[in-house]
């Protein structure tokens, strides 16, 4: 700790004496990693971790919710079974479905769709935006309450990485138009990712939800404009290029790590995933319809959409083909994939 310090000390006091640009570029980087080192020293590491072990993740559960129990009771009483427990996975990420239900899930490689992810914070800002819009608030008042907005969910789901990533990222994009700044959205993922990492320092090796949240979203910056540019001549239907292209580029960039730390991998969730999540938003909506009223005919509509999802995971997990367990990948050709992913990438952005 006291070598940090110093190194800090002296990194801080050469920064702002020097007046040579890649000087103190370098001093910011040597300063940020001296920041990052001090903050693995001072923090609560969990025990029995190891590293570049995936049998010694560290998985956090939800903290426990009146709120959130609460409503999970609610949405069981007009959707008993799979269908509610999917439901509450859908809209908060409660993990109440049954074993082989999330057996087939993951097989079908659809287990994000039970989790919270960045799409549930999307739906909660474009939601929130438009209906403070209906009020013509000023910037600096629709901010304020889109801010208080997402904390309460954060808090409602409890605070996840991907939750926690993607509140970040709509927040400060929320927040530029009132500074007068133009968001940069891959700027953005490094600082959500870095405050994240500054928060729970132990997330940047042990926690997969971390890894694959991050994975995925820079998949879909890079990856997914390439896709979608190839196949635009291809696939006359916007809706089903853009939905292929995410679909692959989200793959692509977390197949390797979710190979690594669950040894299996399918390629029949590009499939599963076009057909499941052009339903999400009408699951999510008709869902929220028998939230509010848990009695028929008000839930029959989300007990449609729900079990199309169980049929659409549960007919690819009787396929018995597509999807590959028990494999061994160690963590050196895991990052030889990711650096192949890098050159190919780069190869084919300078090209065009």
């Amino acid at each position: 700790m006291e070598w940090l310090a110093i190194g800090t000390g002296m990194a801080i006091v050469l920064l702002f004496l020097s007046s040579k640009p890649a000087v103190r570029y370098s001093l910011f980087v040597l300063l940020a990693l001296m920041l990052g080192l001090w903050r693995f020293e001072a923090s609560t590491i969990p025990r029995n971790l190891r590293f570049l072990n995936p049998s010694g993740f560290a998985y956090e559960r939800a903290a426990p919710n009146p709120y959130r129990d609460y409503l999970s009771d609610r949405i069981h009483q007009g959707l008993p079974g799979d269908e509610g427990a999917l439901l509450s996975g859908i809209l908060y990420g409660e993990r109440s479905l049954t074993k082989e239900s999330r057996d087939a899930f993951r097989t079908a490689g659809m287990s994000h769709l039970v989790a919270v992810s960045g799409s549930n914070v999307m739906l909660v800002v474009l939601a929130a935006m438009h209906l403070f819009g209906l009020f013509h608030l000023s910037r600096r008042k629709t901010f304020l309450l889109l801010t208080g907005v997402l904390v309460a969910f954060v808090w409602l789901v409890s605070p996840q990485a991907p939750v926690v990533r993607a509140a970040i990222m709509g927040w400060l994009i929320a927040l530029a138009p009132v500074v007068g700044r133009l968001p940069s959205t891959k700027r953005l993922l490094l600082v959500a990712a870095a405050l994240f990492a500054a928060w729970k320092p132990w997330s940047l090796v042990y926690d997969p939800s971390f890894a694959l949240s991050f994975l995925a979203t820079a998949g879909l910056m890079t990856w997914g404009k390439y896709f979608d540019d190839y196949f635009e001549k291809r696939i006359p239907w916007t809706s089903l290029r853009e939905g292929l292209s995410m679909t692959l580029a989200a793959t692509l960039m977390t197949t390797p790590y979710a190979a690594w730390a669950f040894g299996q991998t399918t390629i029949v969730g590009v499939v599963t995933n076009l057909l499941a999540l052009p339903l999400i938003p009408w699951a999510m909506g008709s869902g929220l319809v028998a939230l509010a009223l848990p009695f028929e005919p008000f839930t029959l509509p989300a007990k449609g959409f729900l079990s199309v999802l169980l049929w659409i995971a549960n007919t690819a997990q009787g396929l018995g083909w597509g999807s590959w367990s028990g494999l061994g990948v160690t963590p050196w050709f895991m990052i030889a994939c990711y650096i192949v992913i890098w050159w190919a990438w780069r190869k084919l952005s300078t090209y065009k």
